[in-house]
């Protein structure tokens, strides 16, 4: 196993970490791996399918982590699973009734039925294998109040009752991440990785609806593949199968 050196970098504001790494990478700097980039606030953070991620400064993990792998473009998704896990380890501890945390498929980070984070990864290719992988992490920590279009946010603050300090919580992660990474190194490990993914799902029991293929149904998650994909079996027992931005979760 490779002993790493987690270097992680403090900036007041920067538009956006997955953004300054990339620009950063174009003009010919050359990262170590790990290394995260933190941010107090970030106006022009980037969510999942286009989305705003909501950074009010100081008040939440807004980071970005280089890192370098040896895997191929098809397992790419354990880096999903990964970082999700990450966030869900840095966390847990906080928070009474840990149980309630689970993995948004692909990788959103709830308590109950609620947002606690969100995640967007960038992935550079070059022929089969990955060059390297942009972890964007966005963590709910001690905002009150959000604006009115998000739909289900909460903070570690708002189910705690106090507030955190970020630092510590951005220092368990990198810690969390170096730990979680070894197991890329191995079949053994990646299989470990994704069984864990798996039991953190949300909605892992019972029959909930989605919306998918221009319909809603009520299915229940059969199983995720290790490309990412998501296999559901409806009520009356059709198998149904989606890639990322083809299913929604219907809120209950």
């Amino acid at each position: 196993m490779v002993i790493m050196t987690h270097r992680l970098f403090h900036f007041d504001s920067l538009p956006s970490t997955n953004t300054y790494i990339r620009d950063e990478l174009a003009r010919g700097v050359r990262y170590s791996s790990p290394t995260t980039i933190v941010v107090d606030a970030q106006p022009g953070g980037r969510g999942q399918q286009g989305n705003t991620w909501y950074t009010p400064r100081g008040e939440n993990i807004t980071l970005t982590t280089y890192l370098e792998t040896n895997l191929k473009a098809t397992e790419q998704f354990f880096i999903s699973e990964l970082v999700a896990l990450v966030a869900l380890e840095t966390v847990k501890t906080y928070l009474p009734e840990s149980d309630k945390l689970s993995l948004k498929w692909p990788n959103d980070l709830y308590y109950g039925d609620r947002k606690l984070g969100g995640i967007l990864i960038e992935h550079s290719i070059t022929g089969d294998g990955l060059d390297y992988s942009l972890l964007g992490v966005g963590i709910n920590v001690n905002e009150t109040s959000f604006p009115t279009n998000l739909p289900n946010p909460i903070s570690i603050r708002q189910i705690s009752g106090y507030s955190h300090d970020i630092t510590t919580l951005v220092e368990h992660y990198c810690q969390t991440l170096d730990l979680y990474v070894a197991m890329l190194e191995t079949a053994k490990g990646l299989d470990c990785l994704h069984q864990e993914y798996l039991c953190h799902l949300y909605r892992r029991e019972g029959y909930h609806p989605y919306v998918g293929g221009g319909s809603q149904f009520f299915a229940r998650i059969e199983r995720v593949l290790p490309n990412g994909l998501i296999c559901l079996e409806e009520e009356g027992g059709q198998r149904r199968m989606f890639a990322f931005k083809e299913l929604q979760f219907v809120l209950e």
